[in-house]
């Protein structure tokens, strides 16, 4: 008699899937400087071939998580060309990442600026993001925050949480019934007084608040939690193709 444990496993391992980031195959090294291979992608048609040489391999990689602004030079009017070069190398798009930190306007925040203009910027960025997400037929855009403060005293740390409750709200409103939002976070990095998403528990609460709002929805909130522990290289951490770094990934149940 064979093993349903072992055949269970089996079948796992069969649908296991790893998602390459586009930015690993970039010249890549440390927000101190960067480690330059004179093999190294220079532009998206070589991070997807890239990508498929590495599927080709391990058999295991047939998605490729991209970066808006690194990766779609048109903004949305890319996505045709992405379609194009994806058919070509039969790897698909995965998540899409909006870049709400690169920007000098991100100096203090995106959705927790204390300027409205600076908000509405990155709101309206993170709607075009899910609009290439959804010409490319993505399921998932990823949301990574630098926002926080150095000091005590000069941000209103409340007042930062409800600017993200309303921007993550309008942000919902534009999501496909098979859409989600993912929102990765950190302890500490990068802000050295307070981090405005710092944990697990803003994003599930701000689920929550949404499922409230809109109990039919089918819409789930996913935070990616990268332990500052991870430096240690702890064996105990699951790892994830998220910035090729230790994290473990907690689902948030979708409230109905």
């Amino acid at each position: 008699m064979k093993d349903t444990t072992t055949e269970k496993v089996s079948r796992g391992l069969d649908r296991f899937e790893i998602e390459l980031p586009s930015w690993g195959f970039a010249n890549t090294g440390t927000r101190f400087g960067k480690y330059i291979q004179p093999a190294a992608a220079t532009n998206i048609e070589e991070k997807f071939s890239d990508a498929a040489q590495v599927h080709a391999v391990t058999g295991v990689c047939p998605s490729l998580a991209l970066h808006v602004v690194w990766d779609f030079p048109h903004g949305v009017d890319s996505t045709e060309s992405i379609k194009k070069i994806a058919g070509k190398t039969g790897v698909r798009p995965g998540a899409i990442n909006p870049n709400l930190f690169q920007d000098q306007a991100y100096k203090h925040g995106s959705f927790g600026n204390p300027d409205a203009a600076v908000r509405q910027k990155a709101l309206q960025h993170t709607k075009d993001s899910i609009e290439i997400a959804q010409r490319l037929n993505c399921r998932d855009i990823s949301l990574w925050f630098a926002d926080g403060s150095n000091y005590p005293g000069t941000a209103n740390i409340r007042q930062r949480k409800q600017w993200f409750e309303e921007s993550l709200q309008a942000a919902y409103a534009d999501l496909l019934a098979d859409q989600r939002l993912l929102v990765e976070y950190k302890p500490f990095e990068p802000a050295f007084y307070h981090t405005d998403i710092a944990d697990w528990g803003w994003p599930f609460t701000w689920q929550r608040l949404q499922a409230a709002r809109q109990r039919s929805w089918w819409t789930r909130a996913i935070t990616i939690f990268r332990k500052t522990l991870s430096k240690l290289r702890r064996g105990c951490f699951q790892k994830t193709c998220w910035a090729a770094s230790t994290s473990t990934i907690v689902a948030m149940p979708t409230m109905t």
